[in-house]
Parts: C-alpha cells; structure tokens; sequence
C-alpha cells in the first residue's frame, strides 16, 4: 500500500492504518483497518508536508458502519 502521512513512520516499524473503500450501486463505503510493516519512508519531492509510505497489509479487519461511525 503507497500512501501519503504526516506522520513520522520509519523503515521497519509496525504501523495501523484505515483505508475507506468507495460505496457500490448505492451502497455504504466499507471501512477497512490494516496493520502492516513500513517498508519506504521518504520525504516527497514537491516539499510538502506529507511523507511517502509504503506499506505491507498484514492484517486486516473490516469494520462495520456502526462501529465506524462511533470512530
């Protein structure tokens, strides 16, 4: 997973994260909590805030609209 944090991950460490995947046909989004290992940590080359980070996905759990919501 390659995302964009402000957050100060480095190589190697364990971390959690919360991808939220689009509604279907008129469905609800489904909000899906990972943990994973950081494997790239870089500064972006634009010189914003945000740091790049790639991730290993190696748990994950679905999370249920009401249990999202109370989040």
């Amino acid at each position: 997973m390659l995302f964009r944090s402000e957050g100060t991950a480095e190589v190697g460490d364990l971390i959690e994260y919360l991808i939220t995947l689009p509604a279907v046909q008129e469905g609800t989004p489904v909000k899906v909590l990972c943990k994973g290992k950081v494997t790239l940590a870089k500064a972006p080359a634009d010189g914003s805030a945000s740091r790049i980070i790639a991730a290993t996905v190696e748990r994950y759990e679905f999370i249920r609209a009401a249990a999202a919501s109370a989040a």
